[in-house]
């Protein structure tokens, strides 16, 4: 009855001469007496021979006819219908678990009962709460501590070459950077080659900040009235992280609102899928590419530089990934595309980006965020006659603050450290009880 054994039913899924010929019906005798009830109980339809057939419960459950496998493989009763429900044919569909298995979990939407399995140690998902390109973030805890975190599961076979190697250098700066107390923590992470599936399991916040940034100025009892203390904390947390990293050699290179998180009042770093480690006595990054959030990027970071230099990009790296290792011919397309682009930016291009946020939550927009589209916007950004248009506000001090880190000259503008004891926090230290 659980699996429609109407006479229809049977009609539709294949009860030919032939499938009865593989259980031992004679298909003459079958042609005879016809398809009707009668006629079925006639040829010995009893219980007795369906088992002889298997089709008993236990048969179906032999091929993971659950509710759970046909969701897990796409089964509607209409596709089920489709391909046959007759022995041979279920060797043919393959219902096992073993087949769903090999498709990236990536794809499914899970329920409570879902579970991951990172390196032996399992995770209970609760819900969906982020997507973007290949990448789907959960929400869940870990059974035995309940500890909250965030789940990111990463379709790798989805993602082009160079996406993927975003995703495993993320892995392996969140790694480097697990003690940092601004950083957000990596708790477990596993590539699954067999499913060329990447899981990263982290530590999970309450809000990103533009979400805290857009309820703020809903908020607001009179528009345009800047809430001092509101962005002053913010501010000085920004920078307390964007110091830490600093401080181990690593350029974030696309700092944003959405990429601050608040985790138990603090706030903290994400997504260094982009980020760069400078090589011990290094003082510039160098990319053959663009790339980061054009709103919020320092004019050097868009600027390309391959007329002005002579300079050849050394081989790509692969100590951070073993699973992506270059072949000759990616590293001559590299030369070849740095012939056409070549950025160079270091630290300082981080302070830009966070000067820009600092405006955002000033004036509730980033500084070029009046040109429409991008070439207009991009123009502008690396003109450096091109003037920033700061409105009046009632504190000198931030306002000094804003100006010194969007100073075109990457080298005119202070350090994260320097910005931390700039006096526009001095004068007014805020104490959060925890």
């Amino acid at each position: 009855t659980a699996v429609s054994h109407t006479p229809a039913a049977h009609a539709a899924v294949s009860h030919t001469p032939a499938a009865h010929m593989i259980a031992s019906r004679n298909p003459a005798t079958h042609t005879a007496v016809s398809h009707t009830p009668a006629a079925c109980t006639a040829v010995s339809h009893t219980p007795a021979a369906y088992t002889a057939v298997s089709h008993t419960p236990a048969a179906y459950t032999a091929v993971s006819h659950t509710p759970a496998a046909c969701t897990a493989a796409s089964r509607t009763p209409a596709a089920c219908t489709a391909v046959s429900h007759t022995p041979a044919a279920h060797t043919t569909v393959s219902h096992t678990p073993a087949t769903t298995h090999q498709f990236s979990r990536a794809y499914s939407e899970p329920s409570i009962k879902y579970q991951v399995k990172v390196n032996d140690k399992t995770y209970k998902v609760l819900r969906k709460i982020g997507s973007g390109g290949s990448a789907k973030v959960y929400e869940g805890f870990e059974p035995t501590t309940y500890q909250s975190v965030a789940i990111k599961i990463i379709n790798i076979a989805q993602a082009d070459p160079r996406t993927q190697k975003s995703y495993f250098n993320e892995r392996s700066i969140l790694t480097q950077l697990k003690d940092c107390k601004h950083v957000v923590k990596i708790y477990n992470s596993e590539y699954k080659s067999d499913i060329k599936e990447l899981v990263i399991v982290m530590e999970k916040g309450e809000a990103d900040l533009s979400q805290v940034l857009d309820h703020q100025f809903k908020s607001r009892e009179q528009p345009g009235v800047v809430d001092g203390t509101f962005i002053k904390f913010h501010w000085r947390g920004m920078l307390l992280a964007v110091n830490e990293i600093h401080q181990h050699g690593i350029v974030h290179a696309d700092l944003k609102p959405v990429n601050f998180i608040l985790v138990k009042n603090q706030i903290k770093l994400i997504d260094f899928g982009i980020a760069s480690t400078l090589d011990p006595g290094g003082t510039s990054v160098i990319r053959d590419y663009q790339i980061g959030t054009i709103n919020y990027m320092a004019p050097e970071a868009l600027k390309n530089r391959a007329a002005e230099s002579n300079y050849v990009l050394p081989p790509s790296s692969t100590s951070s990934n073993h699973h992506l290792k270059p072949s000759n011919d990616e590293n001559n397309q590299r030369q070849q595309s740095a012939k056409k682009t070549l950025i160079r930016y270091n630290s300082k291009a981080d302070i830009w980006s966070l000067g820009c946020i600092l405006y955002n939550f000033v004036y509730g927009r980033p500084p070029f965020d009046k040109y429409e589209d991008i070439l207009s916007k991009v123009q502008a950004i690396t003109n450096p006659r091109h003037v920033i248009n700061f409105p009046e506000i009632n504190n000198t001090h931030l306002m000094n603050c804003m100006k010194l880190c969007l100073r075109y000259n990457p080298a005119d503008r202070p350090t994260a450290e320097q910005l931390l004891n700039h006096e526009y926090l001095k004068s007014d230290l805020i104490c959060i009880s925890q």
